[in-house]
């Protein structure tokens, strides 16, 4: 796993986030925080596919797979897994499940 060619913090990534972005949900100050240190207390390799699919360079499974020397198959499940826990993490702070279904949302 290459943690060079990922962002330095989630944070520097959802500060570049354009306003008009459906990833809007996200630059609302608190759910910023809040997805912040979700995906910072995921483990290594959930955080890992999180960021290489969806915030640093839209990977695919197969590509982070080779990567990660894993099937296809283990990326989506370590992908699923990942968001269970930000789903249950967001729900337990009182987010809705309109909210919860707008994070990392891609068009």
């Amino acid at each position: 796993m290459d943690e060079s060619k990922l962002p330095i913090n989630i944070e520097d990534w959802l500060a570049t986030q354009p306003e008009d972005d459906p990833y809007a949900i996200l630059l609302d100050s608190e759910m910023k925080a809040i997805v912040s240190e979700i995906v910072n207390n995921l483990t290594p390799r959930e955080k890992h596919v999180i960021l290489a699919r969806y915030i640093n360079s839209n990977d695919t499974l197969q590509m982070i797979g080779d990567e990660m020397n894993l099937s296809k198959s283990s990326i989506n499940n370590i992908e699923n897994n990942a968001f269970k826990s930000i789903r249950k993490a967001l729900f337990k702070k009182g987010f809705n499940r309109d909210d919860v279904k707008s994070v990392f949302i891609k068009s």
